[in-house]
């Protein structure tokens, strides 16, 4: 061999130079890859870092990278949702992940497998840095039977986005305690609406992934407008398709309904809420509860922002604030996203919604009685049938995510509203008109509130103690059992006469000085 002072300095650059751009296949100049990062303000000690790229929006997927630091085998199982908070349905959302893949922090790939329908297992957890996948829209679904909710699902097009955390963002099982941080490239253009707050650096925080998981945004081209009643803003950000409805339009409609639920609670139970409207499409109605925020998709067309569903769904939605928000056993409390776990009490949190969501508004004025009896005189004929009443609302609860229990789901709004009504008549009885079920609900919030949950096999002996010996007679027989319920006697106590061949509820002519003041107090917030 030759020693190295032998050879020309400027033929040794020229020879390392050719050297450093060379291919083993004579192609172009290998390139080293950028390695991703995560900003250098958060600490992946403490957080989870995820940035959604919605500038790339091809195949109509949200791409997802995931920065994490510290995973141990506890954190081994990348877990996406299976269901979701107040969907009381399979939802799966696995099934509409691709390319997910692992690197370290050289943004070299480490091995991973998909385990089940939902999880994929990384072989290197502790040197896992970087986690990237892609994840399809739900709303393209094309199989009926798959098809999730659209106000549960998510959208990605030219002009919008909807992204329901849950159905984008897995998690490393064992750190649903820890801080989620997001980071949403888009186009500069779009507007964000949602109830996550952002931290001094520009990025949505989260305390915990169920705050993560119960927080939507919808971005696009969108309207926004703001109410402020007392101490509370309430925002409503609208995509609309073809710009015929707009967060102005709507306004009107949210501060009627702000007012009701504001008179009927007190107060209004938090400082920032926001109403996220999708308009699109024909046929489509839908609305799901968030703790701070509702998504509502709705069929578009110019009388949408006067229809009377937009009232109905925003005094729905906003009441969940209540139930489960401040009133919820422990499966709300710490939601299980791997395994659906069934609670005792959608009776509570979708009946009694329901009920108080047409009782805020009549007893505030913004609907009339006969209003009131005649959507009644719906639930009823509804609740005959159209549903197996061998079916209790105990369980429509705990069967909800089987196929027999989820045929007989919606039946939970129906009869579920009319039990909280004859409830709330029984408890006025027994009180001597002192005591309504709103009495109670709000006795409930003082009890517990969001930071406070009840056993959800002890609820039924906590709500009789609360009240009189014979509610626990009454939630044997109509929110355990099947016994027919007593709609005619019931509502007789209050000078209203049911007719059970047309489920038509009349107000009697002469009502008996008993009946009237019962009546008056139903009519009121006590």
């Amino acid at each position: 061999m030759k020693n190295l002072h032998l050879f020309n300095l400027p033929v040794l650059v020229l020879l390392f130079t050719l050297l450093s751009c060379a291919t083993d296949d004579g192609g172009d100049p290998i390139v080293e890859p950028d390695v991703p990062s995560a900003p250098a303000s958060v600490s992946l000690q403490e957080a989870v870092f995820y940035n959604i790229n919605l500038n790339d929006r091809s195949g109509d997927s949200f791409k997802v990278r995931v920065f994490v630091d510290g995973l141990t085998e506890a954190n081994a199982i990348f877990q996406f949702a299976a269901t979701a908070p107040g969907t009381y349905d399979l939802l799966n959302f696995g099934n509409y992940v691709s390319d997910f893949k692992a690197f370290n922090k050289d943004y070299e790939p480490l091995e991973v497998s998909k385990l089940s329908t939902n999880q994929w297992q990384l072989a290197n957890p502790a040197g896992t840095a970087i986690i990237e996948y892609e994840i399809r829209e739900t709303w393209d679904e094309v199989n009926p039977a798959d098809m999730i909710y659209r106000m549960g699902g998510t959208s990605i097009e030219e002009d919008h986005s909807l992204v329901n955390t849950f159905a984008v963002l897995g998690y490393p099982t064992g750190l649903k305690e820890k801080q989620y941080v997001v980071s949403i490239d888009h186009p500069s253009t779009w507007s964000v609406g949602t109830a996550l707050s952002k931290n001094d650096n520009g990025y949505y925080v989260a305390t915990d992934y169920d705050h993560l998981a119960d927080s939507p945004l919808l971005l696009g081209n969108l309207t926004f407008a703001s109410i402020g009643i007392d101490q509370t803003d309430i925002d409503i950000w609208t995509y609309s398709a073809t710009g015929v409805n707009s967060s102005s339009d709507i306004e009107v409609q949210i501060e009627e309904v702000m007012d009701d639920a504001k008179a009927f609670l007190g107060e209004l139970p938090v400082d920032r809420y926001s109403f996220l409207y999708h308009f699109e499409g024909e046929e489509t109605l839908g609305a799901l509860e968030h703790s701070y925020s509702s998504v509502h998709v709705i069929e578009e067309s110019p009388a949408a922002q006067e229809s009377a569903w937009i009232k109905y769904a925003a005094a729905h939605e906003f009441f969940h604030i209540i139930t489960p928000l401040n009133i919820h056993s422990e499966i709300i409390e710490d939601f299980n996203f791997v395994t659906p776990t069934p609670s005792r009490h959608l009776w509570l949190y979708e009946g009694v919604t329901n009920w108080a969501a047409w009782f805020m508004r009549y007893r505030n004025n913004s609907i009339s009685l006969n209003h009131l009896l005649e959507v009644f005189k719906v639930y009823i004929n509804v609740n005959e049938n159209n549903f197996d009443k061998s079916y209790s609302l105990v369980d429509i609860s705990l069967q909800s995510y089987t196929p027999q229990g989820g045929e007989q789901y919606s039946n939970i709004y129906y009869r579920g509203a009319i039990v909280a009504a004859l409830l709330d008549i029984r408890l006025l009885e027994l009180s001597n008109g002192e005591t309504g079920l709103r009495e109670i609900i709000l006795d409930l919030v003082d009890r517990y509130g969001p930071e406070n949950e009840f056993q959800d096999d002890q609820f039924f002996d906590i709500f009789v103690a609360m009240t009189y010996p014979e509610i626990g007679d009454f939630i044997e027989n109509y929110i355990k059992g099947t016994t027919e319920l007593p709609i005619g006697d019931y509502f007789s106590k209050i000078g209203i006469q049911y007719d059970p061949a047309t489920y038509t509820l009349t107000p009697v002519s002469t009502p008996t000085a008993e009946q009237q003041f019962l009546f008056e107090k139903w009519s009121t917030n006590l």
